[in-house]
């Protein structure tokens, strides 16, 4: 309730007070991965749900038991994140592995990538810390990520094994923010606008 007696729509954030069929009170959220399934599984959260009902600046973790772990994409394939967030594996001493979907790995060109994000319509920032990226084999645009606009940030984040062949096998596509990017298993890993740290 406002000054005025009237319900507050939004929060401070400008997300939406009703979420999930109950009442947000607005303060910083944190969702936490249950499951290593890319599907819906009974009293768990999947890496796609937490993303879907997550909003601008929520942060995303896993739980102990994930550490190490495969997150195998399925027919669903990438991840899309549209708002700001940070998906953060830094309490994993194994980190964990998003492996992007491709139903015949024997074909090329034929799958996803692991995560596409979309900042044109307004600034949003994203975070990945302490993953693996790999599997993805799109046709075009990125095989491990498409960035189209976003402020994006890998910190210890290993990107191999992916393939976008219409575009010179880029593993990322788009205009990056900083990326922390150690192991460049293939030969042309980046396309974009990027700075690079220890």
């Amino acid at each position: 309730i406002d000054l005025s007696n009237d319900p507050l729509i939004v929060d401070q954030r400008g997300a939406p007070r009703i979420r999930n069929a109950g009442m947000d009170i607005g303060a910083f959220e944190s969702f936490i991965v249950t499951t290593h399934e890319d599907r819906e599984v009974p009293g768990k959260i999947s890496l796609r749900q937490a993303i879907e009902r997550a909003v601008d600046g929520d942060v995303i973790t896993f739980a102990d038991d994930l550490d190490g772990q495969i997150i195998a994409l399925g027919s669903q394939s990438d991840l899309i994140i549209d708002k700001s967030l940070t998906l953060d594996a830094d309490a994993l001493p194994a980190g964990i592995t998003i492996r992007a979907y491709d139903p015949t790995p024997e074909l090329n060109a034929d799958g996803g990538r692991a995560f596409s994000i979309d900042g044109r319509a307004r600034e949003i920032e994203v975070t990945l810390r302490n993953m693996t990226l790999t599997g993805g084999d799109t046709y075009y645009s990125g095989g491990a990520i498409r960035n189209l606009g976003a402020d994006l940030t890998l910190e210890r984040v290993e990107v191999s094994h992916n393939a976008a062949p219409r575009v010179a096998e880029w593993e990322i596509l788009g205009d990056l923010g900083f990326i922390d990017y150690g192991h460049p298993d293939n030969h042309k890993p980046i396309c974009g606008r990027w700075l690079s740290g220890a």
